[in-house]
């Protein structure tokens, strides 16, 4: 049995300055009007807009606040498998930065071609192939994210539709297991970490 933390409403409204700014820089960036970028205490949750563009927008930012295992990466490679649902979005992260390297993007078609990524997108429409992805990236330091309706078991990072808003939760065992660690930052504004 695993269990589940939920922050108190009072802590995660002192806790949104790093990742709430960089979801809104994000957010503005892709040129979205700022009234649908949230900065109040639910700032963990991201104003349904173009899903794609909020969807790539955590993608980027889930990669801003994770730290791969020695030697550091010399570019950070974002992957989708499966149906391109992020399609423009998601090629648009090629123009970003993090941490002073470039953003590389890529479509892959397995797990073996996912084993060179520093972050795999998994969609919904791809979720069947999400524990056999799992699996096949175990002993790989490749954070992997998926939109696959309720499945944190086989994902890392789990985003999901909350209301007309986009919230994440995080499986951490299965982010240390890989090797990877993830801010505090990030975690305090998961809506559940197990």
């Amino acid at each position: 049995m695993s269990s589940e933390r939920r922050m108190r409403p009072g802590i995660r409204r002192r806790v949104l300055s790093g990742l709430a700014r960089g979801l809104l820089a994000a957010v503005c960036a892709w040129n979205l009007p700022l009234a649908q970028a949230e900065t109040a205490p639910e700032a963990r949750r991201v104003p349904a807009g173009d899903p794609a563009t909020l969807k790539a927008a955590f993608l980027y930012n889930f990669a801003l606040y994770t730290t791969w295992p020695p030697p550091p990466p010399s570019a950070v490679t974002l992957c989708s498998i499966g149906h391109d649902e992020l399609g423009a979005a998601f090629d648009a992260l090629a123009n970003k930065q993090i941490d002073g390297k470039p953003v590389h993007v890529r479509r892959v078609d397995n797990a073996a071609d996912a084993r060179s990524c520093h972050v795999l997108f998994v969609p919904d429409s791809s979720s069947a192939n999400l524990p056999a992805l799992a699996r096949g990236l175990a002993s790989q330091p490749v954070l992997i994210v998926s939109d696959a309706g309720g499945n944190l078991d086989s994902s890392m990072i789990l985003i999901e539709a909350e209301g007309n808003r986009l919230a994440f939760s995080v499986n951490l065992a299965r982010v240390r297991h890989a090797g990877l660690d993830v801010s505090s930052k990030l975690l305090r504004l998961a809506r559940v970490v197990r």
